[in-house]
């Protein structure tokens, strides 16, 4: 719900709240009117404010383009169905009349590429349509599923001939898109699917970037395009920096993110990960929730999701390269193999006498710190690294033992 609530629910009662006053100031202006014919008048223009705001709830649309079996779309549809009954009895409260409920299936779409997972969208949502009815009291006409169309089989980044597709309009963007890091593209979607992709989205997209910044960036589109109001979308937690971070800052460009998590757990497949959560709209638009990042205020949220509250929370996104430190630094090392060892076991690799070349463990294995050892809590960890000058043959020459289990995937000896 950290989605459907900022992008759905939130702005919609906002929506509400603003109409019900107005409505309730007719009304009582209708209490206090000298003639009946004034106060009938006043009556029915506050009946045709209710039915005003119930035909926009009622063609309000969630668009989920990795829809995957439904579960988005399920609460969405739960959510604006909650929406709808609550409106209908606030404004019964106030003595107009009550109308029955008609949001149904038809006002969420979405786009899956698994034919399975597709079908089994469009009976999760049938399925929560139906209980909602049997829930509430409202019974159901319909035992037999009709065809749910807009929720359609394909793929949402790429055209069958290599194209970027369209998405339908909607309201709203929300999902949770398909988390394949950028250096596994290959291996996962195929060279010719990820040449292709490259190209679709040439100059919006670093290659380097995770898939599901595709998303983002196609859903930030449709909202300069006037094609959806609110975007709520689900990423790995890796979205705040480096070549994904320049992905959602041009998904976000000329936009605002006003609800964000930043890194949070998620389970996927049985797999535990960290993700961020992120909400962004157009600016300027109207009923949008206040700034808040991990569930805190805030006066605005940057792109690598920190925040700005008062005179703290700089934006380093901002920042420009000095020609001064050109050359003084470099990224460093890549790590590119299974060759971390962790701080105990190195420290006993370390005490072991020399190898049988006459060379200590030491000459191999290094401390191994990154970005994160310096800005967090230092992991302690090793790495065993044969360094540019050392040539292959005399890296079997050491052998420390009780080596760690992955180290046996490796055939250092060739």
């Amino acid at each position: 719900m950290r989605i459907v609530e900022p992008v759905v629910e939130r702005p919609l009662l906002a929506e509400w709240a603003a109409a019900k006053r107005e409505i309730q100031g007719i009304l009582d202006e209708a209490d206090a009117a000298s003639t009946t014919s004034v106060a009938t008048r006043r009556r029915r223009r506050a009946r045709d404010l209710f039915v005003a705001f119930l035909e926009r709830l009622r063609a309000f649309t969630v668009l989920d383009p990795a829809c995957g079996s439904g579960n988005f779309l399920y609460l969405a549809l739960l959510a604006l169905k909650d929406l709808e009954h609550r409106v209908t009895l606030e404004a019964e409260a106030m003595g107009l009349q009550r109308e029955m409920p008609r949001i149904d299936p038809a006002n969420v779409r979405g786009i899956e590429i698994n034919p399975y997972a597709a079908e089994l969208a469009r009976v999760s949502v049938w399925i929560g349509q139906t209980q909602w009815m049997l829930r509430n009291g409202f019974g159901t006409s319909k035992p037999i599923l009709s065809p749910l169309d807009n929720i359609e089989c394909r793929d949402a980044v790429l055209s069958p001939d290599g194209t970027e597709p369209d998405w339908p309009q909607a309201d709203v963007v929300i999902g949770n898109p398909p988390f394949l890091g950028g250096k596994r593209l290959i291996r996962g979607l195929g060279e010719e699917y990820v040449a292709q992709l490259f190209a679709a989205y040439r100059s919006r997209v670093p290659r380097e970037a995770d898939l599901v910044t595709y998303w983002f960036v196609k859903a930030g589109e449709q909202v300069a395009a006037g094609k959806a109001d609110r975007v709520g979308l689900v990423a790995t937690n890796s979205i705040r920096g480096g070549a994904n971070r320049r992905a959602l800052g041009t998904a976000t460009e000329g936009h605002l993110i006003y609800d964000a998590w930043s890194d949070e757990p998620w389970v996927i497949d049985g797999a535990a990960v960290r993700v961020s959560l992120i909400c962004f709209t157009d600016e300027g638009m109207e009923h949008t929730p206040d700034p808040a990042l991990d569930g805190e205020r805030a006066d605005a949220i940057h792109v690598d999701l920190s925040a700005r509250r008062g005179s703290t929370g700089v934006d380093l996104t901002a920042t420009k390269r000095l020609r001064e430190n050109a050359g003084v630094a470099f990224m460093g090392d890549t790590k590119s193999g299974a060759f971390d060892v962790p701080g105990e076991l190195a420290a006993e690799w370390l005490r072991l006498p020399a190898n049988p070349n006459g060379q200590p463990n030491a000459d191999v294995l290094k401390p191994w710190v990154n970005g994160m050892d310096v800005t967090r809590r230092p992991a302690g960890k090793w790495i065993v690294d044969f360094g540019w000058q050392m040539a292959e043959r005399e890296s079997p020459t050491y052998k420390p033992t009780a080596a760690p289990k992955h180290f046996t995937k490796y055939d250092l000896t060739h």
